[in-house]
């Protein structure tokens, strides 16, 4: 899979955390992309297994869709907490080289920082730990 097609899985993951729901319109102001961007990318993901359409053109991870998005977002917080942990810089700095990290970053790579991070920032466990859809902030 692209780097896009990883930014909007866990767009529409990171969305559905904070709102619940998803529609086109939410990924587009989140990225910063336009809506026939968007569209084009949904049918591909949709194409692809990664997601579905529900009631009202709302967009819904798939299991597989879930499952790379957990993946992409996990990394993504993990990375930002580590380069805040080693380099003090504030997050959205850390945020920001994260997003240009996660994508290209190898699977052994990222089980050293969790094991560096689990055996010395213990207190960022919390922060890093990807919530599940159940746990997601009702609006």
């Amino acid at each position: 899979m692209y780097e896009s097609g990883e930014d909007y899985l866990e767009a529409i993951l990171r969305l559905q955390l904070e709102n619940g729901f998803v529609r086109s319109v939410d990924i587009a102001h989140k990225l910063g992309v336009s809506r026939p961007s968007v569209s084009r990318a949904m049918n591909l993901l949709g194409k692809d297994g990664y997601i579905e359409f529900s009631m009202g053109n709302m967009i819904k991870l798939t299991d597989k869709g879930m499952a790379v998005a957990r993946d992409i977002f996990g990394r993504h917080k993990l990375l930002t907490a580590f380069l805040q942990k080693i380099t003090g810089v504030p997050e959205d700095q850390a945020e920001e080289n994260a997003c240009r990290v996660e994508h290209d970053i190898d699977a052994d790579v990222v089980a050293g920082i969790q094991k560096w991070m689990a055996d010395n920032a213990v207190e960022m466990a919390e922060q890093i730990r990807v919530p599940d859809m159940s746990e997601k902030t009702e609006k």
